[in-house]
C-alpha cells in the first residue's frame, strides 16, 4: 500500500503532519505511556491513579473551552500545534513533581496533558479533514495509523529498558528533547493547511447528528475505562517496565495494523458500516474476555481485540462525522469534547467501582456497555454506506 505523503498526488502538508505526529508518538511512547505503571511502584496508589486520569480528562474539558471561546483558537494551525506540543513539556514537569508532592504533581501534569488533547489533536484533526475528502478520508487516517505502528514495534522497548536501567526521570527528559525538537520543526519548518478558527460555532446537533454524538461518547467511555485501566491491570501481572514496553508494543501494532487495512477497503466499497460493526464485535469480544481475567495471556487477549476494536471505531466514527460537513474545525472541536467526556464518565464510574473491590469487573463491564451502546448508536442512526 502507499502511503499518501508518499505519493505526488498529495502535498507536503501530510509528510509535515505526519513527522510531527511521529515525533510525539515517539516521545509519549518512551516515557508517557509508563506514567501510571511507574507510579503505581512508587507514590500512586489504585484509586489516586484513577484520580490522576480523571484529573487529565477534566482539564482537557477546560482546555476546550480555552480554545473554543478566545483568541487561541484563532491563530495559525502551527502555532496552535506547537503549544499542545509544549503542554506535554509541562506534563513531565509535573511527573517529576509527583514523585515528591503527588497531589501537586498530579495537578501539574493533569492540565498539561488536558493542554496536550485539545491544543494538538483538534487543530491535527481540523487539518486532516481539510486535506481529505469522502472518496479518501478513511484511506489517508488509516494511513497515519502506521505512524503508530513503525512507533510502536520499538519506542516503548527502548523507553521500558531506559526506565529499567536508569530511571523514569532519564526517560522523561529524553522525551523532552524529543519534543522541543518536534516544536522547532513544527514552527520553522512544517508547512500546515490553513483551518477556519477554532470556535463553538455551527452548534453540535449542526455538526454531528445526534446518534453519532452519541456513539463519540460512547467510544469515549471505552477509551476511559482501557487508559485508566490498562496499566493498573498490567501491574498485576508485570514487575518491570520493559515487559510493560513489550505489551504496548504489540498493542500499538494490532491497532494500527487493523486500521490501515480496513482504511483503504472502505473507501473502495464507498462503506463505514460493516468496518464500524467489525470494531465494535471486537470491542465486545475484549470485554467478554477481560471479564474472564485470570492470567497474563488472558490480559494480552482481552486487550489485544479491544485495541483493535478500538482504533477501528474511532477511524470510522471521525469518517462519517467528516462525510456529513461542516467546519473541520468546530467538529473537531466537538469531537474532542465529547470523547473526553466520554472518558471522564468511566473514569468516574472506576472511582465508584473501586469502593467494591471490583476493578477488573468494572473496567470491562464498562468497555462492553460501551460496546452496547456503540451498536444501538449505529443502528438507531442508520446510517448510509459513506455517508454519516
Amino acid at each position: 500500500m502507499r502511503l499518501p505523503w508518499l505519493t505526488t498526488r498529495l502535498v507536503s502538508p501530510h509528510r509535515d503532519l505526519a513527522t510531527g505526529l511521529a515525533l510525539l508518538a515517539a516521545a509519549n511512547s518512551l516515557a508517557a505511556g509508563f506514567t501510571i505503571f511507574h507510579l503505581l511502584g512508587s507514590v500512586f496508589t489504585t484509586t489516586t491513579a484513577v484520580l490522576f486520569v480523571a484529573i487529565e480528562m477534566c482539564a482537557a474539558l477546560l482546555w476546550a473551552l480555552v480554545l473554543g471561546s478566545t483568541r487561541l483558537g484563532r491563530q495559525p494551525t502551527a502555532r496552535i500545534i506547537s503549544c499542545g506540543m509544549a503542554s506535554l513539556l509541562l506534563f513531565y514537569l509535573g511527573l517529576q513533581l509527583a514523585t515528591i508532592a503527588p497531589q501537586v504533581g498530579s495537578a501539574v501534569a493533569g492540565f498539561g496533558f488536558g493542554g496536550y488533547v485539545m491544543l494538538f489533536y483538534v487543530p491535527f484533526n481540523a487539518a486532516l479533514l481539510t486535506l481529505t475528502q469522502t472518496a479518501n478520508r478513511s484511506t489517508v487516517m488509516g494511513s497515519y495509523s502506521l505512524v503508530f505502528t513503525m512507533v510502536a514495534m520499538v519506542v516503548p522497548l527502548i523507553g521500558g529498558a531506559l526506565i529499567d536501567t536508569t530511571s523514569f526521570a532519564r526517560a522523561g527528559a529524553v522525551s523532552a528533547v524529543i519534543v522541543i525538537t518536534a516544536i522547532a520543526f513544527t514552527l520553522c519548518f512544517a508547512r500546515l493547511p490553513t483551518i477556519p478558527p477554532i470556535i463553538f460555532h455551527g452548534g453540535l446537533p449542526r455538526l454531528i447528528p445526534t446518534w453519532t454524538s452519541l456513539a463519540l461518547l460512547g467510544e469515549g467511555v471505552a477509551e476511559g475505562a482501557l487508559w485508566a485501566g490498562q496499566p493498573i491491570l498490567a501491574y498485576h501481572f508485570l514487575t518491570d517496565a520493559t515487559g510493560y514496553g513489550r505489551l504496548i508494543s504489540l498493542l500499538g501494532l494490532i491497532g494500527a495494523g487493523a486500521t490501515v487495512m480496513l482504511g483503504r477497503r472502505s473507501d473502495r466499497t464507498s462503506s463505514r458500516n460493516a468496518y464500524l460493526l467489525l470494531g465494535i464485535v471486537f470491542l465486545a469480544v475484549g470485554a467478554v474476555l477481560g471479564l474472564r481475567l485470570s492470567d497474563l495471556w488472558g490480559l494480552v487477549a482481552a486487550l489485544g481485540a479491544i485495541t483493535f476494536g478500538l482504533p477501528v471505531i474511532g477511524t470510522f466514527l471521525f469518517a462519517v462525522a467528516g462525510d456529513g460537513g461542516g467546519s473541520p474545525s468546530g467538529l473537531a472541536l466537538w469531537r474532542e469534547v465529547l470523547l473526553n467526556s466520554g472518558r471522564l464518565c468511566a473514569v468516574g464510574i472506576l472511582l465508584v467501582v473501586l469502593q467494591a473491590r471490583a476493578l477488573t469487573l468494572g473496567i470491562f463491564s464498562i468497555v462492553l456497555i460501551a460496546a452496547l451502546a456503540l451498536a444501538v448508536s449505529m443502528v438507531a442512526a442508520r446510517v448510509t454506506p459513506g455517508r454519516s
